[in-house]
């Protein structure tokens, strides 16, 4: 809170305010959790002096409120996070969130029709002050606002199955009668979706819909399946593919790619000899439709990233080993390339800049008696080529009676 910048700033609502007002709200809530006083309020009038050069921020204290307090971490939050997260993260006992570890002590879903409840008694331990605290909280469905959450601290140490008796049979019930009961056990702490941490809010905002999505993705492909004959048919002529099949087609082949790139992730010999991708980007090609790439990109460009460092990590063993390696990754570079996908290449040649300096260098350096020569597999230098490396003076080290590309 005492950053330099917190001096010099151009608004009360700017960046540079927000980040340390950001770090203030922290050492505040620090500060009260040690010493059992209130100091938020004391904090909060004085910055009210401070008007912001904005009419409609207002002054220091409505800019703290509207601004920096939403984005602070607390305790409270930390478990509306874990009891939202928890109802797609499957049944884990811990989760780490932030600097805190929130142990799941005791758990109930409830599902009737359209209505959904959930129960939970946690454990929240902060890395920095490590004196556990335990909550209850109770979430539901809401039309609205998605889910609501209360959450409590269990200072008195309620019992779960109290909770859990007293609200199972509230499921089924109007959101009012829902709530009503929730604040009467739990009281007025409520959080909504709007809580949860941005990092993750994506995340989970996907997972709700994931349902919707998948049978979006099914009629699309039932369509595009049952009017291929009949496109093909209309490109051949010359006609112009109608809006609504074209989406369709886009949809589902941008899916299918997807899943045959995380099939080539997890099997990656049976799913090149399959050949579907090879199908999907020529139907693609021929058709004009546009695949969405991104995803598949990112599962290609870690398959790069983890084969590069097989290589690295594997070298000094028999140099026939390291030879294969290679070839496989010259083949996976050409294949990549045959699809139109811009890989990305980086994270690849830093390791291969160390084995060009280790192997193709210690040569060098043997020939004037500066170091011992380390065998290398020749095929390393087209690896380097392909990754983009300038190889003509490392072609030349290898082999001085070659002629350069220039030739």
């Amino acid at each position: 809170m005492y950053t330099s910048c917190g001096c010099f700033f151009a608004d009360l609502s700017g960046l540079e305010t927000i980040q340390i007002l950001q770090y203030a709200a922290r050492a505040i809530e620090l500060a009260e959790a040690l010493t059992g006083q209130g100091i938020e309020a004391k904090f909060v009038k004085k910055l009210s002096e401070a008007k912001s050069n904005l009419s409609e921020m207002g002054d220091g204290g409505k800019v703290y409120r509207r601004i920096v307090k939403p984005r602070s971490v607390t305790l409270d939050k930390v478990v509306n996070h874990f009891a939202i997260s928890s109802l797609f993260a499957g049944n884990g006992k811990e989760r780490k969130i932030f600097s805190y570890r929130v142990e799941r002590l005791n758990y109930e879903r409830i599902e009737k029709n359209s209505s959904l409840l959930a129960l939970g008694q946690v454990r929240v331990i902060s890395e920095i002050i490590p004196e556990p605290k335990e909550f209850l909280f109770g979430l539901f469905r809401s039309k609205k606002e998605v889910f609501r959450t209360w959450v409590s601290e269990n200072k008195d140490l309620l019992k779960f199955d109290k909770l859990k008796e007293r609200c199972l049979g509230s499921v089924g019930k109007s959101e009012e009668e829902m709530a009503k009961l929730l604040n009467s056990f739990l009281g007025n702490r409520l959080f909504t979706i709007r809580d949860t941490f941005n990092e993750e809010r994506q995340l989970i905002f996907r997972q709700l819909i994931e349902d919707q999505l998948n049978e979006h993705r099914r009629i699309y492909a039932e369509l595009f399946d049952r009017s291929k004959e009949a496109v093909e048919a209309l490109a051949r002529e010359g006609f112009e593919i109608p809006f609504e099949i074209r989406v369709a087609a886009e949809v589902t082949l941008s899916h299918r790619l997807l899943k045959e790139a995380e099939r080539l992730k997890g099997d990656y010999k049976s799913t090149t000899e399959k050949g579907e991708i090879d199908r999907i980007v020529d139907e693609a090609r021929t058709f004009g439709y546009h695949l969405r790439s991104e995803e598949p990109l990112l599962i290609l460009n870690g398959m790069l990233k983890e084969k590069i460092a097989a290589l690295r990590t594997s070298w000094g063993s028999d140099l026939g080993g390291q030879s294969k390696r290679i070839e496989e990754i010259i083949t996976f570079l050409a294949r990549v390339e045959k699809w139109g996908f811009e890989i990305s290449k980086d994270e690849a040649q830093d390791l291969m800049d160390e084995m060009l300096k280790e192997y193709v260098g210690g040569l060098e350096k043997s020939w004037w008696g500066n170091g011992s020569e380390k065998p290398f597999p020749p095929n390393l230098i087209l690896l380097a080529e392909k990754l983009d490396f300038n190889v003509e003076r490392f072609s030349k080290m290898i082999n001085p009676t070659a002629p350069t590309s220039r030739s």
